[in-house]
């Protein structure tokens, strides 16, 4: 893979989010394209054929247009899209599990990784205020502050 690209990639969520946050109260609208699209950047010998096939670069103008378009009011999004195909990219945060201080363990936590990582009922943070905000709620809970 590519390493650097990918890594760049995913970064922009966060970007994009901390963008929206501090265009919103001038009325600017931030949203991100990631694209896929036949390039020669993007072309590799393995690939060619099937990327100048099914990910053609102007299969990204429907998508570029609706990002453009006066009557879009959507902000903070990073959209995936190529091929005719359009996802949204975000950073899930799980509820976790907040821990009495004195079960706070390795061991404690392996026993309970599963709740740590249960995917059911998720938040996700529109901006980088609300990152970790569930987590801090939670702190804040259980020490009764």
């Amino acid at each position: 893979g590519m390493p650097a690209y990918s890594i760049a990639k995913s970064s922009m969520i966060g970007y994009t989010s901390y963008l929206r946050q501090e265009g919103a109260p001038h009325g600017i609208l931030v949203n991100n394209l990631s694209p896929v699209g036949w390039s020669r950047a993007a072309a590799s010998e393995d690939n060619l054929g099937y990327m100048e096939q099914m990910f053609p670069a102007s299969d990204l103008g429907p998508i570029a247009a609706l990002l453009l378009h006066p009557r879009f009011d959507r902000s903070g999004l990073m959209l995936h899209s190529g091929g005719g195909a359009v996802t949204r990219m975000f950073i899930p945060e799980t509820r976790g599990v907040v821990f009495d201080r004195t079960a706070f363990t390795p061991s404690q936590i392996y026993a309970q990784l599963s709740e740590v990582l249960d995917e059911a009922d998720y938040r996700t943070p529109q901006s980088t205020g609300e990152v970790g905000e569930a987590l801090f709620n939670a702190v804040r809970q259980r020490d009764g502050a």
